[in-house]
């Protein structure tokens, strides 16, 4: 599971917001897979991200890609 694959999967869907079990069950890998590449392209500011709160209180992180 490589960086291209989330960005163009994110590309994709345009404007639409995802977490990462979402992004992991569209692209069939596991989860830790995806945090580590969505990590990454944080970093390097390939994709927006924002925090929210699960109705839990959790903290969630969701992507999209940079417009």
């Amino acid at each position: 599971m490589g960086q291209q694959e989330v960005v163009e999967y994110l590309k994709e869907n345009p404007g639409k917001w995802f977490d990462t079990h979402q992004l992991a069950k569209a692209l069939n890998v596991n989860s830790s897979s995806i945090n580590r590449v969505v990590r990454r392209l944080r970093l390097e500011r390939f994709v927006s991200y924002k925090e929210n709160l699960t109705f839990d209180n959790h903290k969630m992180y969701l992507y999209k890609h940079r417009d």
